[in-house]
């Protein structure tokens, strides 16, 4: 079980590191992606990886007959929506910095 909650905790993280990276390189025009699409893959990946991993989390925690605590699906949830917000930052940050790159480059 404490090998699912890794996965699931990793798997929440992939969205923001994909942005990060190849965000970071559509800027510069070094992928053959538009800065749009990877926020729109990235926004995308987030809610199906968010909602794997609850699923899958909850499945693990409700095979069993006996009732248990669900402490960590409501940290599961706090980290999702934590990785949410921070991605919506980060796709703000790194628009910001394309338009100003973007009217650099037309001056």
């Amino acid at each position: 079980m404490v090998f699912v909650i890794k996965i699931i905790a990793l798997s929440i993280f992939f969205p923001m590191i994909f942005q990060l990276i190849v965000g970071t390189l559509s800027i510069g025009n070094k992928v053959r992606f538009s800065f749009k699409t990877v926020c729109i893959y990235s926004i995308i990946s987030q809610f199906v990886f968010a909602v794997v991993a609850f699923i899958t989390l909850y499945l693990d925690f409700t095979k069993e007959s006996q009732p248990k605590c669900l402490n960590p699906m409501v940290g599961i949830v706090s980290a999702i929506v934590a990785c949410f917000i921070f991605l919506i930052v980060l796709i703000t940050v790194q628009a910001i910095s394309n338009y100003f790159v973007k009217k650099i480059k037309c001056q």
